[in-house]
Parts: structure tokens; C-alpha cells; sequence
């Protein structure tokens, strides 16, 4: 699985050593990936999750060599502890608080005739909707511009954090980095986003609602007049989760199973408490790489997922 993580977790765990930042740079990504999913998503990490991510606005990938290696190392320093093992290791930063969520059953499909294909085979689902939201564009002298305001910085990476206000049930993250790239993280896991007509309407409203607060930023000091913030609509998507929630409840024991294509995209089959009720979720780690406009209309009429994903379970 993106933005400036570390200014993420002034309260939550994190890699905190006399050498949390130095080695690599992908090294230092993947701490703070790690930091992120543990902290934010609020579950374990696998080597599929590294396979593609993006950090402070940059894209890395890893093979599971390296992977391997680095995990070897986390663990030795007590950085990371196995938590659940299977056909393959999960993870978290050592010495988090656990939930029953995150310790539920986790594992990845391998065999066929796998039980969760009976379960969900008739199983009906609401509307394709998306979450986890990451969006990056960029603003010629914004970072400049923002640098002379009493908005928070980041001692180390320098990135400038813009608070944004908006009552829709969801977490956002928009940072400003020395490149003049903005990274805006949207994050509506208990209220996602539905690929209909209405869900467009709240989406698009979303987006220009952070705009408007950007722009407001930007005319508090003498350089708004050289800073043009783009369209939302032309902002590019470079990862979210899309997927489809169960429409029955669901009451069985939590879990979490592991799916990836031959691709490389990253699915998931797992029970989600939702406003005091569970449901199934089955989702997709995908990266659009696409305008706002463009991947919207391009995943609207998406309904071969469960299809798909039954036919890699069998």
C-alpha cells in the first residue's frame, strides 16, 4: 500500500530508535509504510503490502528477497515482532496493543476448494465503493508559499501540514512537500465512498471542499497571487481500496484472508465492524494511476469483482 506518514503518529507506536532514520532511503519507506498501516489502517502488514507503496509522495517496490532480508533486521533491532503465520508472516511493530481484528484469522489463499468460496459464492453485496483514498498533484511555489504561515512543519522532511475540515465521516491528510508536491490522504473505511450516482455527488463535493480550504490557505500570505491550485477533477489517483461491503450482517469469528493476482494486486476477504454491526468486505489494493475523472468513470460500472475473486479462491 501514499503521503507523509510520520507526522501521522505523535501519539501511536513507532519505530523509534537512535537510528530510525538512517539506512537506505527504501529502508526508511518502509518503516514508515509500516508505521502507517499499523497506526492508520489498524491491522498487520505482509510482504504483499511492499510489493508497491508509496511514501512522502514517492513510489518504491520491493521483491520479497528484500523484503525478507529487511524483516530479518527489524527483528533482531526489536523493531517487529511475527504475529500470525500461515502460508505466509504477519506482522506489527513490536510492543503494539493488539485487537481481536488484527489477531483475527489471517492467511492466504493458496488451495482450491477453499471454505470462504462456499461462504460468499451467493452472498449478496452493496454497490462497488472505494476508501483508503491517495491522491498527489502539484502547485508551483505552494510549498514556498505556505512555509512563511504558522502551519505545522516536519522538523526532518520539512513537509507542511494543512489542516482540513470536513464533517463526512472521514480522516484527511494533506501534506505539502519541498517538491511543491501534495499528497492528500482520504480515508472513509467506515463510511466508504459508493461508485453511484449519489457517491459521485459526495465524492466530487469532498474534493472541492479541500480545495477551497487549500485555496484559503494559500490567500493568507503575499504569494497567493502566483499560486494556481488545479482543478480537482485533474488531481491524480495513485492508490485506493476498492471493493464491496455484504449487504446480510455477518456473526461469525473475525477474520482477514490474503489474495494476490498475478498482477500483483493485493485483495482481501474480511469482516468489518460497521456501525455496530459486521459485515463481509471484499477489497482491492489498486492503483488507478488516473485523474479523479478518469478513474471514476472508468471503475463506475465495475461489477465483475466478486466474480473475479471467487474464480481465484476456487
Amino acid at each position: 500500500m501514499k503521503t507523509c506518514h510520520n507526522d501521522r503518529f505523535n501519539d501511536s507506536d513507532t519505530l523509534q530508535h537512535n537510528d530510525r532514520f538512517k539506512g537506505s532511503e527504501l529502508d526508511i519507506a518502509m518503516e514508515k509504510h509500516i508505521e502507517y498501516i499499523t497506526n492508520v489502517e489498524g491491522r498487520l502488514f505482509s510482504y504483499l503490502d511492499f510489493l508497491s507503496f508509496e511514501v512522502d509522495g514517492i513510489e518504491y517496490g520491493m521483491k520479497h528477497g528484500t523484503f525478507r532480508n529487511n524483516i530479518i533486521k527489524l527483528k533482531r533491532a526489536n523493531k517487529v515482532t511475527l504475529v500470525v503465520f500461515s502460508t505466509l508472516g504477519f506482522y506489527t511493530i513490536k510492543g503494539h496493543k493488539l485487537s481481536k481484528t488484527m489477531t483475527g484469522n489471517h492467511t492466504m489463499v493458496t488451495t482450491r476448494n477453499n471454505p470462504v468460496y462456499k461462504m460468499i459464492e451467493n452472498l449478496p453485496f452493496d454497490t462497488p465503493s472505494i476508501h483508503n483514498i491517495r491522491l498527489k498533484f502539484k502547485v508551483p511555489n505552494l510549498w514556498l508559499a505556505l512555509s512563511s504561515t504558522e502551519l505545522s512543519k516536519n522538523k526532518k522532511s520539512k513537509d507542511i501540514s494543512v489542516p482540513i475540515h470536513i464533517q463526512d465521516s472521514v480522516d484527511i491528510k494533506l501534506s505539502v512537500h519541498k517538491t511543491n508536491t501534495v499528497t492528500l490522504n482520504i480515508g472513509c473505511s467506515l463510511n466508504p465512498i459508493k461508485l453511484d450516482y449519489a457517491g459521485h455527488i459526495r465524492f466530487y463535493t469532498l474534493l472541492a471542499r479541500i480545495e477551497e480550504q487549500l485555496r484559503a490557505k494559500v490567500n493568507l500570505n503575499s504569494y497567493s497571487p502566483s499560486i494556481t491550485i488545479p482543478d480537482n477533477r485533474y488531481w491524480l489517483i495513485n492508490m485506493w481500496h476498492f471493493g464491496r461491503d455484504s449487504l446480510h450482517e455477518y456473526t461469525g469469528q473475525k477474520y482477514s484472508i490474503t489474495v494476490k493476482e498475478a498482477q500483483g494486486v493485493l485483495s482481501r476477504i474480511y469482516s468489518k465492524k460497521m456501525n455496530g454491526k459486521s459485515k463481509i468486505r471484499i477489497e482491492s489494493q489498486e492503483y488507478p494511476k488516473k485523474t479523479v475523472i478518469e478513474a471514476i468513470n472508468t471503475q463506475g460500472d465495475n461489477k465483475t469483482q466478486k466474480r473475479e475473486l471467487l474464480e481465484r479462491l476456487r
